[in-house]
């Protein structure tokens, strides 16, 4: 099987292009816990990670199409990102989530959109629009809308 580097959150590691493995599978077996595996469906975006700066549901992305020298990025790893840190920010001022398990997929949707934008929408239609690709079963989507409606960080502090 052919071999190649990745860096996870800036770290290298080897990935083996195995035809039958998926990203999210092979990322958390590398402890890598931030990527949650629901509907392993690509419909649920709990596994949600940034590959080169795109959010990617990782449970649909098979490792032989993620390409050498590819960045990817979870939630873990943008954490201390300026967009990263003002949604930590206001998550903790609300507390919109009861156990937290789609968090880290909306965080990597969110800081996504945060830096092409710098800001996440402040209309709460297109922020649920941002949040589509997300499921949360427990707490439903409204008090994380909520929480996180025009979040966003300075212009010079863009991540």
């Amino acid at each position: 099987m052919d071999e190649h580097e990745v860096f996870v959150d800036g770290v290298a590691r080897r990935l083996t292009n195995d035809p039958l493995a998926g990203l999210a599978w092979w990322l958390r077996d590398g402890g890598v816990t931030a990527v949650k595996v629901g509907c392993e469906e690509g419909v649920c975006g709990a596994c949600m990670v940034l590959i080169d700066g795109e959010p990617a549901p990782a449970c649909v992305v098979p490792l032989a199409r993620v390409p050498a020298g590819a960045r990817i990025e979870t939630a873990a790893g943008l954490a201390d990102s300026a967009p990263g840190q003002a949604l930590a920010a206001a998550l903790r001022a609300r507390e919109p989530f009861q156990c937290g398990f789609c968090a880290p997929g909306m965080a990597v949707s969110c800081v996504a959109w945060m830096r092409e934008h710098g800001s996440l929408p402040d209309d709460r239609t297109a922020l649920a629009e941002l949040l589509t690709s997300h499921l949360c079963r427990c707490t439903g989507k409204l008090a994380i809308i909520d929480a996180l409606l025009g979040v966003g960080v300075e212009d010079d502090e863009k991540a």
